[in-house]
């Protein structure tokens, strides 16, 4: 007997599956859309790739995080630097919390969910690779405490999310608390004014650089007042002091310490006053800015930290300039006058007192950097003079690509060398051993006497011809191989030290100039040179060579090269030194 199909239970068994069904795939499409903050604004990327964090609050103040080399940094709106545990908690906020559902794909009006302006905390996360990425945290709303809506940007669906990020983001995007109570960015600060046991020193920004201008007008070193103002931002402090007349009673009755910063932006001078630690109450820190004052206990040490002295901040050396910014250059001496400029190339030239020939670029630089460590020795307390003549002394002057800078240097009946520049308005004594080594910098040594100008590592073949005798070399990556007289692997280091050695040939003096009348040979005196040498280098063509003859004369080792044509005396042993016999290159 056939039973009875039962299609209800069918449909319904059925149904049942379908739905089971559905939700095996939807549920982990959902885990994979909604999943984590963190994994929603990153991609693949982990939070610990993000470099910078900027967080951008309803009202529009913005707070910035740049992660350094070594630590995270506070950027904005001020800088100091940031505690590693709390970005640590800020990125765990981001990254751990979980996006609980899908509220609107694509809303009409964002006010529902707090996502407005005016209401909506911002924020966006730079990662190692450049890449950005921005969400929006709604208003919390009377009725839903427990979360708040997200948004991506780019993105116009709205999620829900636990409200704990946007507390962490807000708490994270306040004013320093009293651990870190000193706000400002070190780079708009222009003056500041230290006071303390009746000693007193101003310092003032002028360009780039900074200057002590009391109680003597002298250069600073930029590198110490740096320094000094981290160290100001290094400041901690505990609860606020709540005794304020106890404080200006130890302010009258104490030695301490005043400071004051005046910004270039518009802000309130900010200043600062500390008293050390006594038997009756701690080291107290003040702070007034925009006629406010709040007081705080501070470090007993900090009085320590911010001690100075006006000679902690002079400036050592003469001169102060970017040697890679320098153009010209001019020596001015009685004996002589020295003018030098720099080529597009980096290369340097003479135009006095040998118009454009080559000056030798590392000797220069020797120059530039002697001149840019040049120490004072001691400061003497003269009237500054006309800096603008040479007669009784050295007179050098620098230009830059927007400024210049100049030293006057002369020396006393007693020996000893003083000079003033425009670093320094009054005349300081300077190194004897240093000055007679800045006098070593004629003309004449500062000439380049390379007779080859070429990269050793761009060359790639090389020919020579020693009577009917030719080698050839070619270099395929680092390694040398002969071609000719027969083709066999080359010695290597004795190839490298061949080229070398080809480059780096300088002469001694000139013989005789090419006239133009007759061929380099035959009025350099060899008609019949002992070496030539042809040098082919990477991407030249065979007429673009670098050309060397070499013969010995009755006057000595004469080289006349392609690029000087006339004819040079060298080293006698050029021949053996420069060029040994090539069976050593053989490998």
């Amino acid at each position: 007997m056939d039973e009875k199909i039962d299609y209800r239970t069918i449909g319904i068994m059925t149904t049942i599956w379908l739905l089971l069904l559905g939700y095996l795939v939807w549920f982990p499409l959902q885990n994979e859309r909604h999943g984590y903050v963190g994994a929603f604004i990153t991609g693949e990327t982990s939070v610990q790739q993000i470099v910078r964090i900027l967080i951008k609050k309803p009202d529009g103040e913005s707070f910035e995080y740049v992660k350094m080399s070594d630590h995270w940094q506070i950027q904005e709106p001020y800088q100091a630097a940031a505690s590693e545990p709390m970005i640590q908690e800020l990125l765990g906020a981001v990254g751990k919390t979980r996006i609980m559902d899908i509220v609107a794909k694509q809303p009409e009006t964002l006010s529902p969910y707090g996502l407005e302006d005016g209401k909506r905390l911002e924020a966006t996360f730079e990662f190692e690779n450049g890449r950005e990425s921005t969400f929006r945290i709604g208003a919390r709303l009377p009725l839903n405490q427990i979360y708040v809506y997200f948004q991506k940007e780019g993105d116009s669906s709205v999620f829900r999310v636990w409200e704990g990020i946007r507390s962490t983001l807000e708490r994270h995007a306040s004013v320093l608390d009293q651990g870190q109570p000193v706000r400002f960015n070190p780079s708009t600060i222009v003056s500041l004014e230290l006071e303390r046991e009746g000693r007193f020193v101003r310092l003032e920004k002028r360009n780039v650089n900074w200057f002590v201008t009391s109680p003597m007008q002298r250069a600073a070193t930029t590198e110490t007042v740096q320094l000094y103002l981290e160290s100001i931002l290094a400041l901690t402090s505990s609860e606020a002091y709540p005794d304020g007349a106890m404080f200006q009673k130890k302010v009258d009755n104490s030695n301490h310490f005043k400071l004051t910063l005046n910004q270039d932006n518009g802000g309130e001078p900010i200043t600062i006053h500390l008293t050390p630690k006594d038997s009756l109450a701690p080291a107290l820190l003040a702070i007034e800015q925009g006629g406010q004052s709040v007081i705080y206990s501070t470090d007993p040490r900090a009085m320590d930290k911010l001690s100075f002295d006006p000679d902690d901040f002079y400036l050592s050396n003469a001169l102060v300039f970017d040697i890679d910014t320098i153009t010209n250059i001019e020596v001015l001496k009685p004996q002589y006058s020295l003018k030098l400029k720099r080529n597009p190339d980096g290369s340097w030239q003479f135009y006095h007192p040998y118009d454009r020939q080559r000056a030798d670029s590392d000797t220069v630089n020797q120059l530039l950097h002697l001149l840019r460590n040049l120490p004072v020795e001691q400061y003497l307390e003269e009237e500054k003079e006309n800096i603008d003549s040479a007669e009784s002394g050295i007179l050098v002057k620098l230009f830059g690509n927007t400024d210049s800078t100049t030293l006057k240097i002369i020396k006393n009946p007693s020996g000893h060398y003083r000079g003033t520049s425009v670093h320094h308005p009054h005349w300081y004594r300077l190194n004897s051993d240093t000055i007679k080594r800045l006098g070593e910098f004629s003309p004449d040594a500062l000439v380049d006497r390379h007779l080859l100008a070429f990269d050793p590592l761009s060359v790639e073949r090389i020919t020579v011809q020693r009577g009917e005798n030719y080698y050839v070399l070619t270099k395929k990556g680092n390694a040398w191989t002969w071609e000719k007289p027969q083709k066999k692997k080359a010695r290597t280091a004795m190839a490298w030290r061949f080229v070398f050695g080809i480059r780096n040939l300088q002469y001694q003096r000139l013989v005789r100039e090419n006239t133009g009348r007759g061929s380099r040979e035959d009025h350099c005196g060899f008609l019949d040179p002992d070496i030539t040498i042809y040098i082919q280098l990477a991407g030249a063509e065979v007429d673009n060579e670098m050309r060397l003859k070499a013969a010995k004369t009755r006057e000595g080792m004469i080289v006349s090269t392609s690029l000087f044509p006339g004819c040079y005396l060298v080293e006698t042993a050029f021949a053996d030194h420069i060029l040994p016999d090539f069976a050593v290159l053989e490998d």
